[in-house]
């Protein structure tokens, strides 16, 4: 009889500066869950990794007169330290800059493309480079970032959008009919909250940072990273790759911790 599968990530920790308590903590949690399942008779599957492009990560590694690849190479190796340290047990590390997570970043590029999912425009707007997002002005709190406090950049560049609009409504049914998908409750009412304020469609793409995936269809423009970083959970089982059977076998993920 064939084994059920348990598939369990963790978020994958920006290579801007090195692990902290936190992190770890997180790191561990997941662990005891893995090895639990794997106890229990699961075929488990337990993904962690790094989250390595951007702006941020561009301008730690000038400011130490590196390049952007070997600054996070450095953290990548403290990374792996950290998790032998802790003895966790991740069957998989997933890399951001890895050629495979690259090709499939770019293969979900056409295919948003092929399904009308995305459009050019010109985005306006308020840019925090340590928190790597895009903010209104709504949501400046004394005309700085509301998260880390720093001052933001004014950005006026083409980008392609994602049409996040045209999900509200699937979101927050789906959310509503499986009352277990977020957890803890409070964190479920908080999402279904923002859901029902509206979504606006988002920038998915960078003209001004070079330091990502490149966009396979249109020269100089550059995947956001946090697109690029959420892709990980498929492009480390082969998501569109010729060998995808990793992907075939465990995906969807059955718990995601996050913090």
């Amino acid at each position: 009889m064939e084994k059920q599968k348990f598939y369990i990530t963790t978020a994958i920790p920006y290579m801007n500066a090195k692990l902290h308590l936190g992190q770890v903590y997180e790191f561990i949690l997941a662990d005891v869950v893995a090895r639990f399942q794997r106890l229990a008779g699961y075929d488990t599957f337990f993904l962690t990794g790094s989250d390595e492009h951007g702006q941020k990560i561009y301008k730690s590694a000038a400011s130490k007169g590196v390049a952007a690849k070997e600054y996070v190479d450095g953290m990548v190796v403290d990374m792996k330290r950290i998790l032998k340290l802790y003895n966790i047990s991740n069957d998989s590390f997933i890399r951001t800059t890895d050629t495979n997570h690259e090709k499939v970043v770019q293969a979900i590029f056409y295919k948003l493309k092929e399904n009308g999912d995305i459009y050019k425009s010109t985005y306006e707007g308020w840019y925090c480079v340590i928190d790597e997002n895009f903010l209104l002005d709504s949501q400046l709190v004394d005309g700085r970032c509301p998260q880390c406090g720093r001052d933001v950049e004014k950005v006026v560049e083409d980008n392609y959008f994602f049409k996040l609009s045209n999900y509200q409504d699937r979101l927050i049914k789906y959310i509503e009919e499986n009352p277990d998908f977020i957890i803890p409750e409070t964190r479920k009412n908080e999402v279904l909250g923002l859901l029902k304020q509206g979504l606006k469609d988002i920038s998915i793409s960078r003209a001004t940072v070079t330091w990502g995936i490149p966009i396979p269809f249109d020269k100089g423009q550059y995947s956001y990273v946090w697109v690029d970083a959420l892709i990980n959970y498929i492009s480390a089982l082969g998501y569109s790759l010729e060998n995808d059977s990793l992907f075939t076998r465990y995906w969807h993920a059955d718990q995601h911790h996050i913090g």
